[in-house]
C-alpha cells in the first residue's frame, strides 16, 4: 500500500511539473507584455501557431486532470495529514492542499471566463473589460495568489518526490530559490492586473 502511494505521488508530482512549469512561464510572459500595449500582447500571443499553442493547451489540461485527480485521491488516503511527506511541515502540506483547491478554480474560471473565442484580439478586449470591474480584480488577486502560492510550496515538494533533491540543505536552498520565483512572478502578474484594472502599470512591460 505505501509503495503504490509513493508510486502515485511520484505521478502527482509529474504531471504538474512537465506541462504546467513551462506553460506557465509562457503565459506569464504573454500576460507581461498586456501593458506595452495591444499590439504586443497580440504579437506575443500569436508568436506560436495555431496548432502548437493549442496543442500546449491540451498538454496542459491533460497535466493538471491527473494532477488534480491524483492530489484528491492522496487527500482521501490521508484526510488529516500527520506527517509531511515531502513537504516542510503537516501545516504547509495542508497549505498546499488549501491553495491547490483555490488554484484550480481559478484556472477553470479564467478558462470559462474567456469564452469559445480565444484569438488574441478577443482574450485582450475580454480581459480589458472585465477586469475593469473591481470584483474580478478581486478573484484574479486571490486566484494568482494562489497559484504562486502552491507554485512555491509545491515545487520543492515535488523535486524531493522524484528524488531529484537529496538533503535536507540542498533542500532548503530549493525552497527558497522557488519562493523567490515565485515572489517575482506574482509581482509580475500583478503589475499586469494592475494595467488592466487601471489602465496604467506600475513598471513598464517585461
Amino acid at each position: 500500500m505505501a509503495s503504490r502511494t509513493k508510486s502515485w505521488s511520484r505521478v502527482h508530482a509529474l504531471a504538474a511539473l512537465v506541462p504546467w512549469l513551462p506553460w506557465l512561464a509562457w503565459h506569464l510572459w504573454q500576460f507581461g507584455a498586456a501593458h506595452a500595449g495591444r499590439d504586443v500582447f497580440v504579437a506575443r500571443f500569436t508568436l506560436l501557431p495555431d496548432g502548437v499553442g493549442a496543442g500546449l493547451d491540451l498538454l496542459l489540461l491533460v497535466g493538471i486532470g491527473v494532477h488534480v485527480l491524483l492530489g484528491v485521491k492522496l487527500a482521501v488516503d490521508d484526510p488529516a495529514p500527520r506527517h509531511a511527506g515531502s513537504h516542510e511541515s503537516p501545516g504547509s502540506r495542508s497549505w498546499q492542499r488549501l491553495t491547490g483547491l483555490l488554484a484550480f478554480a481559478f484556472v477553470l474560471f479564467h478558462v470559462l471566463s474567456l469564452g469559445s473565442r480565444v484569438d488574441a484580439l478577443s482574450v485582450f478586449a475580454r480581459l480589458d473589460d472585465t477586469l475593469g470591474q473591481p470584483r474580478y480584480v478581486l478573484i484574479w488577486v486571490i486566484g494568482l495568489t494562489a497559484v504562486f502560492a502552491h507554485l512555491a510550496e509545491g515545487v520543492p515538494a515535488a523535486l524531493r518526490t522524484l528524488g531529484l533533491v537529496g538533503g535536507e540543505f540542498q533542500l532548503r536552498r530549493v525552497r527558497v530559490l522557488a519562493n523567490v520565483v515565485a515572489a517575482v512572478c506574482w509581482l509580475v502578474s500583478m503589475n499586469s492586473l494592475a494595467y488592466f484594472a487601471t489602465g496604467a502599470a506600475y513598471v513598464g512591460g517585461l
